[in-house]
């Protein structure tokens, strides 16, 4: 497993641990990370800059992927595809 893809395996890890079932931020510098909670997925945005707009789109966009159901179906197939290979080793 890479850095970057274990990276952000403890990141969801911990996002879904400690943060709300809304939207939530963490400030880095000049930039935004944006966290809103979709059911079993963390769907996040990076900005810089205000965050208003940027958390409109974020609920458009998370409201989209969980209603489309090829997206909602894809991205539920690919977590059961990475438990059934991390099992594995």
């Amino acid at each position: 497993m890479t850095f970057s893809a274990l990276f952000c395996q403890h990141l969801i890890h911990l996002a879904l641990k400690f943060f709300a079932k809304s939207i939530d931020r963490i400030k880095i510098n000049e930039n935004t990370i944006l966290i809103n909670p979709v059911e079993e997925f963390l769907v996040c945005y990076v900005i810089k800059g205000q965050s208003y707009p940027a958390l409109q789109k974020l609920s458009r966009f998370s409201d989209a992927i969980k209603w489309k159901t090829e997206i909602w179906d894809t991205l539920r197939n690919s977590i059961k595809t990475s438990i059934k290979n991390r099992k594995k080793y």
